[in-house]
């Protein structure tokens, strides 16, 4: 069996209600992930530099926009100067005449020059004003379009952190499922719980003598509904209200975790490469390791279906005929 082909397998293993899948998700294929995350990588950066872009362009207009401001205030304090200077030599009402003609050209002259003058700062004011107003508008609009990018980043480098995740989940599960006679796998750094394996010699040995004689893995009022994986079937458990999740035989824990938008789920393995999986747990009862009698509770359902597998090593079994139903 090739490694793609155990991979493609394992990705099976990985059960949930379709219910609980959004719109347009699709989840990641555990030999692509790698792939995908080089995809994500190229797009944090292109995103990245479409920020740095961004911000860069507002800051120099916001230099502009500042500098803008000090000119406009040197225009309004020129017009004042010129505009009282003005305002002092019309308000004489007369002609110079002791200087005669020259002197009554130079007069006019200097009121025509300083109407000229005011006449241009205040053109210079709105000029000023009116590309402060567009700046404005532009900062603005840069402010969401930034605030924008930024939030895409954000959502892109979560998804780099879920293609990790998954990645390091793909290979707890193949660890579980492909080497089943290693009395311990190890635990991968930052993920809060690890997959741990029993040597089989204390578990249920007896398990594959069970098929047909397997507890209902929940209680209460329930419907099943047949679904089936991309390798084979399972069981969905549909309660009313809360409800405990409950293992099916003995068996000891070999995974407690999330995964993805597949919510939480349990793994309880019961020898001779014989797992049982519990999906779309609201709530984990159980630990990693932990020894289980049959009928223990392993967790609780809450609004989601409970969905039952049994599995031997990578491949899904009719779990409808092992509970005897």
């Amino acid at each position: 069996m090739t490694r793609r082909l155990r991979l493609l397998l394992l990705c099976c293993l990985v059960v949930a209600a379709p219910a609980l899948a959004q719109p347009g998700f699709a989840p990641l294929a555990l030999g692509a992930s790698p792939r995908s995350l080089v995809e994500v990588d190229e797009a944090i950066a292109t995103q990245d530099l479409l920020v740095r872009t961004e911000e860069a362009r507002r800051a120099r207009l916001a230099a502009e926009l500042d500098a803008l401001g000090s000119a406009r205030a040197d225009f309004e304090e020129r017009i004042i100067r010129q505009g009282r200077a003005l305002y002092r030599i019309r308000r004489t009402g007369l002609l110079p005449v002791a200087g005669g003609f020259e002197a009554m050209l130079g007069h006019l002259s200097r009121v025509e020059r300083l109407e000229r003058l005011v006449q241009r700062e205040i053109e210079n004011v709105r000029t000023t004003r009116d590309r402060q107003i567009a700046l404005q508008h532009d900062i603005a609009r840069l402010d969401r379009s930034v605030e924008d990018a930024r939030q895409q980043l954000a959502r892109l480098n979560g998804d780099r952190a879920r293609i990790q995740e998954q990645q390091q989940l793909a290979m707890l599960y193949e660890q579980t499922f492909m080497a089943p006679s290693l009395p311990l796998s190890p635990v991968m750094p930052g993920m809060g719980t690890g997959l741990q394996m029993s040597d089989g010699s204390a578990l249920g040995p007896t398990f594959a003598t069970m098929r047909g004689r397997l507890g209902i893995p929940t209680e209460g009022r329930y419907r099943t509904t047949d679904v089936q994986r991309e390798d084979g079937p399972a069981v969905e458990f549909r309660t009313e209200g809360e409800a405990p999740a409950r293992v099916v035989a003995d068996g000891r824990v070999a995974f407690v975790g999330r995964y993805g938008n597949y919510g939480l789920m349990v793994i309880v393995e019961h020898g001779e490469s014989f797992f049982t999986v519990y999906a779309g747990l609201s709530s984990a009862d159980v630990q990693v390791g932990s020894a289980l009698r049959m009928g223990q509770r392993v967790g609780r359902v809450l609004g989601s279906p409970l969905l039952f597998q049994v599995r031997r090593g990578t491949r899904a079994l009719d779990a409808r005929s092992w509970l005897g139903l």
